[in-house]
């Protein structure tokens, strides 16, 4: 049976099925992105908008407010955040969990090609709209999502023999 109560019952902890260690949490979520097609102050405005994002202060005013991680590890350090577990532990039961957790195949990251699969339908419904035929473009978005998974598979195979052989 999954477990997913901390032992002493109150707070939830790394889902693991009995008898299996709970080694590990996936992580994931949304991106920040500068446009290269956009002017240079353009693109120095988004830089130091990102830079003030990524700030600890910032990144714990971040966490209180949504209940997102702060990717900022000196976040947890600030008093905000410091006050708010005080207040709430339940805050910190995540941060517990990715600090203690360990890596392998499926904490290891995201697998990229998902962002390139949106871009690949993204291009085959354009062109549907546009008229090209239906089969002809999901195959071609299709073949495109499969050679990156394959890359994708490639680049990381070394990666995850290393996981897998400790």
């Amino acid at each position: 049976m999954p477990r997913a109560l901390s032992s002493n019952g109150a707070r939830p902890s790394r889902a693991h099925a009995d008898g299996v260690p709970a080694n590990g949490v996936a992580a994931g979520g949304a991106s920040l992105w500068i446009s290269k097609d956009k002017s240079k102050a353009e693109q120095q405005g988004a830089w130091e908008f990102i830079k003030y994002a990524m700030e600890a202060k910032q990144q714990a005013a971040w966490q209180i407010g949504t209940g997102y991680i702060a990717v900022n590890k000196a976040s947890v350090k600030t008093a905000a955040l410091q006050a708010a577990i005080k207040k709430n532990p339940d805050i910190n039961v995540p941060i517990e969990q990715l600090q203690a957790g360990k890596v392998n195949a499926a904490t290891a990251g995201p697998f990229l090609v998902n962002s390139q699969m949106d871009q690949y339908l993204g291009t085959a419904m354009q062109q549907i709209y546009g008229g090209k035929d239906i089969k002809q473009s999901l195959q071609e978005a299709q073949d495109e999502v499969n050679k990156g998974i394959r890359d994708t598979n490639k680049n990381n195979a070394a990666i995850l023999k290393s996981v897998f052989a400790k």
